[in-house]
């Protein structure tokens, strides 16, 4: 019997390669798919940047936007303060008036009282009626 030995070291030549070849595939497409899982997470980090960013601009906007309505409603809240401070001030210095006219009043009285019993010497009778 005569063997290939050319043949055969042909043959393992050629598995060596094809084990080779299959050893270097599975490293392309380790590398392959690494390189694709590492793109679809920077997309993904992208688009998260991407919405992290326009939140906050939308928060901050909304948020600029609540502080000028709480200054308006301040402001607005402050002028009437001070309108009901000046309408405070007003009714009360009508009624000083009042109170001041009357005790002025009442004095007057109290002073012609004294006035005419000084003069008389007889205390004016009031008619007590009920």
């Amino acid at each position: 019997m005569v063997f290939p030995w050319g043949r055969l070291s042909q043959i393992v030549d050629d598995k060596t390669k094809a084990i080779s070849y299959i050893r270097n595939s599975g490293s392309r497409l380790k590398n392959a798919e690494l390189h694709k899982l590492n793109k679809w997470y920077e997309n993904m980090k992208a688009s998260i940047h991407e919405w992290e960013k326009e939140n906050k601009v939308r928060a901050k906007v909304k948020m600029e936007r609540r502080k000028k309505e709480l200054e308006k409603k301040i402001k607005m809240s402050h002028q009437v303060y001070q309108l009901k401070i000046s309408r405070i001030d007003d009714i009360a210095g009508g009624a000083r008036a009042q109170v001041d006219d009357k005790r002025r009043n009442e004095e007057l009285k109290i002073k012609e009282k004294a006035k005419q019993i000084r003069a008389t010497g007889v205390v004016p009778f009031t008619c007590l009626c009920f």
